[in-house]
């Protein structure tokens, strides 16, 4: 495996295109000058197939040992791949298989080159994130994403903190205060239950004429004479 002057290991990266035109595989090919100037190791066809290679070999081992796959798109692409024609279609077997296999869906990074992505993606790669390559010249934010994905070197979340004490110890006065709660609670009542049941006995409990004991005849009512 090739690597890059003054660094680490290069990413592998195979280039999956169509051959829409003499103008498209210059553009391609230009990309890949610039990638490969850029730290990228990059498969291409143009410039690694040779006369007696074997063609399925060659895009089944690029396609297996490669970090990752950029998949140019545009209409003919689109066409080439779901109608699974020619080498296009022939990649497309091998992708979609290796995402099935190995289940590395991110190591195929979309690149759409012209058209509108509904008419320029694969029916595989719908719903995926792509770079948008179109413009002459692209963007270089585009590129750049490209570039950082390729590099590993896109934002990450910073990493997740501790609770902040002042909430940790909220929360332990809330737990203190429902307990305390809990009790006040049960202690009330506790207490109403017993006066209640002494008041329930009290009542049971009547004279011989059946009447409770707080009953008095001979409590002067209004009205009568005593």
């Amino acid at each position: 495996m090739e690597r890059a002057i003054g660094t680490e290991e290069a990413p592998r990266v195979f280039i999956s295109y169509s051959w829409d035109s003499d103008a498209h595989k210059n553009w391609v090919s230009t990309l890949v000058t610039r990638l490969r100037s850029n730290g990228v190791n990059v498969i291409l066809d143009q410039w690694h197939v040779r006369l007696g290679d074997q063609l399925p070999q060659f895009m089944e081992t690029a396609v297996r040992d490669s970090n990752f796959v950029l998949i140019i798109c545009t209409p003919r692409y689109k066409e080439r791949s779901d109608r699974r024609l020619g080498g296009v279609g022939y990649e497309g077997h091998i992708i979609t298989a290796e995402v099935f296999r190995s289940q590395t869906e991110r190591k195929f990074i979309p690149a759409l080159r012209s058209g509108d992505w509904d008419h320029a993606a694969p029916s595989w790669l719908a719903g995926k994130n792509f770079a948008d390559l179109r413009g002459e010249p692209y963007r270089e934010l585009q590129y750049g994403t490209v570039m950082a994905t390729i590099h590993h070197m896109l934002p990450e979340a910073p990493p997740i903190g501790p609770k902040p004490p002042y909430l940790v110890n909220a929360v332990a006065a809330l737990v203190r205060f429902v307990d305390r709660m809990a009790v006040v609670s049960e202690k009330a009542f506790d207490t109403i239950t017993s006066l209640e049941l002494t008041y329930a006995i009290g009542g049971l409990r009547g004279n011989s004429s059946g009447r409770p004991r707080s009953y008095r005849p001979d409590t002067p009512r209004a009205g009568r004479r005593v």
